[in-house]
């Protein structure tokens, strides 16, 4: 018998062969994971908690963010990644706002009232190969660094007071957000999708308790 030009007489070698096709197949696998590496994919969130903060020696409240974040490595198992951070993106009255990561943790409501249960600092962290994990973000606008040979540029302009949000997504009916994740090792950023419904009952909530979480619905 001939198998791709390549004779087998005997019952030994016939033997002797699949085991070589194994050993092959499992080369082709390997290399076919290392030239693949890591695939991470960031998945978006089915909700998005929106908070009023008010900042030591402000009089006025801003608007920060919350979502839960979840990933997933498609690579192999000797193949890991590490997330650098992250930050969520929306627009709003004409301007593109964005938040970055800065604390770990879970909402809980006691009552009327929103608490922040362990916080934790957020920084980089690794995802395995063949594994998912996934946790709740707290994100804060952070200054802009400006060139002064630059175009005009205002070092708060992802700042937003929570009054001036309020007014503006009473105007819509979708709201789209973004969150984003940067991989150690690769350009660019991951990035997921989600719409939020707007409508009468959110503007209110915003308005009386300070805090909504709508639900995202993926884009």
């Amino acid at each position: 018998m001939r198998f791709f030009g390549i004779e087998i007489e005997r019952k030994t070698d016939i033997l002797a062969f699949a085991a070589f096709l194994l050993s092959l197949g499992g080369i082709v696998y390997q290399l076919y994971g290392f030239f693949r590496g890591p695939e991470v994919r960031l998945f978006a969130p089915s909700q998005v908690l929106i908070r009023a903060h008010r900042y030591p020696g402000q009089a006025k409240d801003y608007v920060r963010l919350a979502a839960r974040m979840a990933y997933v490595n498609r690579g192999q198992l000797d193949y890991g990644a590490v997330i650098k951070n992250e930050s969520i993106r929306y627009s709003l009255n004409g301007k593109t706002y964005e938040q970055a990561g800065q604390e770990w943790g879970l909402f809980r409501t006691e009552g009327d009232e929103l608490v922040h249960k362990d916080p934790e600092d957020a920084k980089p962290f690794p995802i395995g190969g063949g594994s998912a994990q996934s946790h709740e973000t707290y994100f804060a606008p952070q200054v802009v660094r400006c060139n002064e040979t630059g175009p005009p540029c205002d070092p708060a302009q992802n700042f937003l007071r929570f009054d001036q949000f309020v007014d503006g997504l009473a105007k819509l009916k979708e709201w789209p957000v973004t969150v984003q994740a940067a991989v150690y090792g690769e350009r660019g950023l991951k990035e997921a999708k989600c719409v939020i419904q707007v409508d009468k009952q959110l503007i209110e909530r915003l308005n009386q308790r300070r805090w909504a979480a709508p639900q995202c619905w993926e884009d």
